[in-house]
Parts: structure tokens; sequence; C-alpha cells
């Protein structure tokens, strides 16, 4: 997440920007890692940020307290969020969830969990919603890979074109989240956005509420 600067850049803001919410507050960081939103929330003036990890890394999240000198705001707590016990509800829970394409491999189920366990009555949730657009796009790429079958005769002698329906399944069909770049003349139409979530509602079976374009 850290190396990815317009990501991190805007929970550094949305963070700092509701500093009037958190100053004062408790916070659950779920899913903390190296500890870095944990740290923002007490930079915005939370007066106790739990910063829960599941992961081996929360021993690096607490020496990334510790350096910052914040021992004293900043708990880490090792462990999933599902089997940690907290002192008290929170005012406040921020999460870095967000898997590719929102929810695939996330950690929405998790920061569910922890909203219904631990966040006070009308608290805050950081980030509170999210979008997800689809476009239509053009991969040369996958162009090249489906239409190979069909040029194999061409450079071998050996007609192979009956794989390309082949090919095209199991390029197609598969449930892997493929992250490549792309250039903007890739992109065939303007985005629109057919699912939005709202954390403060939304049920552990992760619904979405879907918008039809």
């Amino acid at each position: 997440m850290i190396a990815g600067r317009v990501r991190t850049d805007a929970y550094r803001l949305g963070i700092l920007r509701n500093w009037a919410a958190l100053r004062g507050k408790t916070v659950l960081d779920v899913g903390a890692g190296t500890g870095i939103l944990s740290v923002f929330c007490a930079q915005a003036g939370a007066r106790r940020v739990y910063a829960v990890e599941a992961s081996a890394i929360w021993q690096q999240a607490r020496e990334v307290v510790r350096l910052n000198g914040l021992e004293d705001r900043v708990l880490v707590l090792p462990g999933p969020v599902e089997t940690v016990e907290l002192p008290e509800q929170v005012d406040a829970i921020v999460s870095e969830w967000m898997g590719y394409g929102l929810l695939h491999e996330s950690m929405l189920s998790s920061v569910l969990h922890a909203r219904t366990k631990w966040l006070k009555e009308g608290g805050l949730l950081l980030p509170a919603s999210a979008e997800l657009f689809v476009a239509p796009i053009s991969d040369q790429m996958l162009e090249w890979r489906l239409g190979f079958w069909s040029q194999v005769k061409q450079h071998y002698g050996v007609d192979m074109s009956c794989l390309e329906s082949f090919a095209t399944r199991c390029l197609m069909g598969h449930s892997e989240i493929v992250v490549q770049g792309l250039s903007g003349e890739d992109v065939l139409a303007r985005p629109q956005r057919f699912a939005q979530l709202e954390l403060a509602r939304a049920g552990l079976e992760q619904e979405l509420e879907v918008y039809l374009v």
C-alpha cells in the first residue's frame, strides 16, 4: 500500500480532514499492516488507536509506532480482528480492506465484523463507501493469444485453429483477477458505475447495491 502514493495519500487526507471527528476519540485499525494508518489517526488527534494485525508484520508495526513516539496512544494487537478483544468500544474504524476489483480477496468481512462488534452507535467508518466502475477495453495481448492458433498452420503447416475456441474458454472463463496497465486508447468507452457499497449498512454476506446501466 505505502508504495502506492495515490492510495496512501487518499487515506492520509481522508483521515486528517476528519480530525474534528477523531480528536480525542478511539479508533480501531483493521488489518493495520505496518501501522501507517494508525499513525495517521494519531496525528489527527485520536486519543487511542487499536492497531489489529493478524500477520507477523505486527512486530514491525509496533516498531513503527515506537519510532514515531506514539506508544502511549497506539496499541498494536496481534491476531485476527474476529478474535482480538478490545478493552472498549471505538468511535471510528479505519481499514485498507479493498482487494483487486474492490472485493476480490478483500478484508471486507473482517471490517464488517469489527463494525458490528466494536463500533459505537453512529460511529465513523473510513472509508464509509466504495464504488465499482466498469468499462470496455481493447486488450491486444489477449487478442494475440486468441488469434495465435489460427496462425500455426501458416508457420508450421499444422492446422490447429480448432484450439481457438478452447483457448477462449480457458482465458475468458477463469476467475483470477488480471492486473495490467492500459493506455487511454485501450479504454473504449467512459466508465460506468454499476455497484456501490455502503459500509454502515452492508451485511456480512457482502451484498452490493447494483445500479444497472
